[in-house]
Order: structure tokens, then C-alpha cells, then sequence
């Protein structure tokens, strides 16, 4: 296994991949309420090709290290100076390497964030962290999206109103096997007592490998809800396995014994949308063992 982090990382980023990561960190610091100048004004003649191709050149050896150390608190009495409000003015005119992406944000505001709660979205930011540090977090929307400022603040904008509106995945996960068995959730359950998906041993790239058996699933055991909890609970805890530098899971569904009365689209809908909507990056690969024909079918 190496321990040799893949390239776009923390400690493998080019000086053009850590200027996004801070442009993010800096949107994200002044909705929070912080003083924060930016780290640099950029130009619309900035092109998307120049960071896809600093991609391929060597890494810096150097860390990005301490961004989240180069701010502080702002005022909520103090009257804003002349040179504060035109670095708000110089804040608003970042824009993005894409120049068919536009901003459309306020003197204050970048727009993904306009609908979000300021303490809620920065709590749940944290509690979202798991075993990944701060910065790698925010990595995985921005290469998600392809180091778009723009298309990675609004990626992460709607995960946090998912994490925290729709699904309430922390408190979930604090609830664990336990919560559901007091909140008489059956259905997540026998999910767990089947054993329909179990986290076990690593991949020769040290991923976890969680195992799916489709033979064991039968659509009237458990309601819609409960298989999206059981999928959350699943998913958030082989991300409890992830140690850096490995940042992400393989799974494997193992198709034998699979017939009709095991087929149900919904839950691996529900978990391909997870995956690509929500948790960026964390797929390292899927294999799909023994898969009939009819299997090939439906995936079409």
C-alpha cells in the first residue's frame, strides 16, 4: 500500500489547485462572518485549460497548510471603512477559470450560499469532516468539479442542506444500529441482521471494500425510508475506515444467487445519486461479481 498521496491532495496541489482551494475557504470565511482579504484577483481571460493542464505537471512538494489560521472574527458593531467596503467591491469580482460561468453574488454573499444558515453550514461542515481534515474535504467538491469555484461552492451548498435538512445524516449516525432498534425502525434492522452489506478488509490500494449481496434483499421487508437509512448508516460508517492518505471505499456487489424477486432499482438508485450528488470522490471502484444477464438488462 502507498502511502504516497494521489495527485490534487492537500499535500500534492499546484500552485494554481491551492488558489482555488483558498478562493473557496475565502467565500466560505466571509459568509461566516470573518474579515478575510482575498488571495488574489482574477481576471476573466483566466482559463479552465490552465489548471486541467498544471494537473499533468509535477506536484509541489510544499504543503498547503494553515489557511484557516489567516483570518479573524469581524465586528458586528464596527462601522466598515472606505478600504474595507472596496475590498467587499474586489471579493465580488473573483470569477471563475470557466468563462461561461457567471457570479451573480452580492457584497457579501457568493450566491450557492445565499439560502444557507451561517452557523448551520458551518457546524455541519465540521461535523461532516469524519477522518478527513478540513482542507481535503473541500478537495473532493473542487475536483468533483473539475476546480470550479462557482460549480464546487454550489455542489457543496446543496450537500450541506441535504446533510442537514433532508436526511440529518450526523444525528443518524449518532444513533446508529441502536436508535433505529428504539425508533422501532424493523425494516433497518433486519437489514443489519442479514447482513446485506458489511465493511471487510482493504483493496491492494488499502480501501475498505464494502460487500453488497443483493440475494438477500426482498423490496417487502422494509419500506423506501428505511433502506435510504440503512444505506446512510452503511455509507458513513465505511468512511469511519478511511485514513489518509487512502480517501475513498471499493465496492463490490455480489450478484450470485440473484434472481427477479431480488430486484429492486431504488436503493441502488438511491445509492449511485448518493454517491455522485453527495459524497464526491469517496468511490475508488465498483465490481459487480457473477452478474446474470437480466442483470445487464435492467442496468441498460
Amino acid at each position: 500500500m502507498s502511502t504516497k498521496s494521489a495527485p490534487g491532495r492537500v499535500d500534492t496541489l499546484t500552485a494554481d489547485q491551492e488558489r482555488v482551494l483558498k478562493d473557496v475557504w475565502t467565500y466560505l470565511l466571509h459568509f461566516w462572518g470573518y474579515e478575510i482579504q482575498p488571495t488574489r484577483l482574477r481576471s476573466q481571460s483566466i482559463k479552465l485549460s490552465k489548471v486541467v493542464s498544471n494537473n499533468s505537471t509535477k506536484s509541489s512538494n510544499k504543503k498547503s497548510g494553515g489557511f484557516l489560521s489567516k483570518f479573524k472574527k469581524s465586528s458586528s458593531n464596527k462601522k466598515k471603512t472606505a478600504e474595507e467596503t472596496d475590498k467587499e467591491n474586489k471579493l465580488n469580482d473573483h470569477s471563475a477559470y470557466d468563462p461561461n460561468v457567471s457570479l451573480t453574488t452580492d457584497l457579501k454573499i457568493h450566491h450557492a450560499l445565499k439560502a444557507l444558515d451561517r452557523d448551520t453550514t458551518r457546524n455541519a461542515l465540521f461535523k461532516f469532516l469524519r477522518q478527513d481534515t478540513p482542507d481535503n474535504l473541500l478537495l473532493r467538491f473542487v475536483r468533483a468539479r473539475k476546480w470550479d469555484v462557482d460549480k464546487s461552492l454550489v455542489m457543496l451548498s446543496n450537500t450541506l442542506q441535504w446533510r442537514t435538512k433532508e436526511t440529518q445524516v450526523d444525528a443518524l449516525l449518532l444513533k446508529n444500529e441502536l436508535g433505529m432498534k428504539l425508533e422501532d425502525k424493523k425494516g433497518v434492522m433486519k437489514q443489519f441482521e442479514l447482513g446485506k452489506a458489511v465493511v471487510r478488509g482493504i483493496d491492494k490500494k488499502g480501501r475498505p471494500i464494502v460487500i453488497i449481496k443483493p440475494r438477500l434483499h426482498h423490496s417487502s421487508d422494509q419500506t423506501e425510508e428505511e433502506v435510504e437509512l440503512y444505506t446512510l448508516l452503511v455509507i458513513e460508517y465505511a468512511r469511519l475506515f478511511l485514513i489518509e492518505p487512502v480517501d475513498s471505499c471499493s465496492i463490490l456487489f455480489d450478484m450470485s444467487g440473484f434472481t427477479m424477486a431480488n430486484m429492486d432499482y431504488t436503493p441502488v438508485k438511491y445509492i449511485i445519486g448518493a454517491f455522485e450528488a453527495h459524497y464526491p470522490e469517496s468511490l475508488g471502484v465498483l465490481f459487480i461479481h457473477k452478474a446474470p444477464w437480466i442483470f445487464s438488462v435492467l442496468m441498460n
